[in-house]
């Protein structure tokens, strides 16, 4: 049912929308499921092959000293970010 099938159902449910002034009940959660499954497929896979999902289109393009900053500041970022995660959980 991927990809093909999930674009088909995004745009049936544009159309609907905005033309009929109607929807399919549940389509919009059930397109919002299966970009989640897919990053989460994707997700693994990577980690599986010692990656992470990223767009490096513009870190490839610096030298080595500025590129290896970068994944230090990118790895503080995921670190802030799942620390704010830890905190705001605990109440």
């Amino acid at each position: 049912m991927f990809p093909q099938q999930v674009s088909l159902a995004v745009v049936v449910l544009v159309v609907l929308r905005y033309f009929f002034l109607t929807t399919i009940v549940g389509g919009q959660e059930f397109t919002i499921f299966c970009f989640i499954f897919t990053s989460a497929v994707g997700a693994a896979v990577l980690l599986y092959r010692g990656e992470h999902i990223a767009i490096p289109l513009l870190v490839d393009r610096l030298p080595p000293r500025a590129r290896r900053w970068m994944r230090r500041i990118n790895c503080l970022e995921v670190a802030v970010l799942n620390g704010l995660v830890v905190i705001l959980s605990i109440p």
